[in-house]
């Protein structure tokens, strides 16, 4: 009885300390849990967040990004003619006003357009084509068409009523008005063409 009551104490620290340290471990584990709730929250709003950036993204790109437009616009047959620059459909419309097609001669190579034909949206009233250069005689005032030709070619410059610009090296674009008392409002679109090379005579 005596060696029995002498354990009792043992017992009890025993069973004390198994209760202090079944204690600490559900501390643990529900600091773990705690900690790994926070991390799974912490995770699933990063998660949420790249999701909403990365949804967002696709409309943010096609909102901003502009289309490509740096392609050149390409010229009329009429503009063509103006420039001296003979594309094949100027060349076709060349030799249609040569022709008398859709156009009536009334004076040496000029013609004039028995249907209504516009430049930049002005009326073409006469063309006139030769080996030198073209020109047309259009309503309007010289400005209005410089402001037009300054998209197409290099810089205009115009004093007073009269406007000139390269078209490149060898060729040159005048508009001015025209001299006739009857035309006051008609400009003329002139311009040259390529000088031909002399012939060679040294052979």
């Amino acid at each position: 009885m005596q060696a029995a009551t002498a354990q009792t104490p043992i017992v009890q620290a025993a069973t004390a300390q198994s209760h202090s340290t079944s204690r600490m471990v559900h501390r643990v584990v529900f600091c773990l849990s705690v900690l790994l709730s926070t991390v799974s929250l912490s995770g699933c709003a990063s998660q949420t967040a790249n999701s909403t950036a990365f949804e967002a993204t696709p409309e943010t790109t096609l909102e901003t990004t502009p289309e490509t437009t740096s392609e050149t616009q390409a010229l009329s047959d009429m503009e063509s003619i103006a420039l001296c620059q003979l594309s094949a459909q100027a060349i076709q419309t060349e030799a249609d006003i040569i022709n008398e097609i859709g156009y009536k001669r009334f004076a040496k190579d000029s013609y004039r357009p028995t249907q209504h034909q516009q430049l930049f949206g002005r009326e073409i009233r006469v063309i006139t084509l030769n080996e030198t250069g073209n020109k047309l005689y259009v309503a309007g005032e010289p400005p209005a068409f410089a402001s037009s030709f300054q998209d197409i070619t290099a810089a205009i410059d115009c004093q007073n009523d009269t406007c000139q610009a390269l078209i490149n090296p060898n060729q040159t674009l005048y508009i001015y008005k025209t001299e006739s008392k009857n035309s006051t409002q008609t400009t003329v679109i002139e311009c040259s063409k390529p000088e031909l090379a002399a012939p060679d005579t040294d052979t």
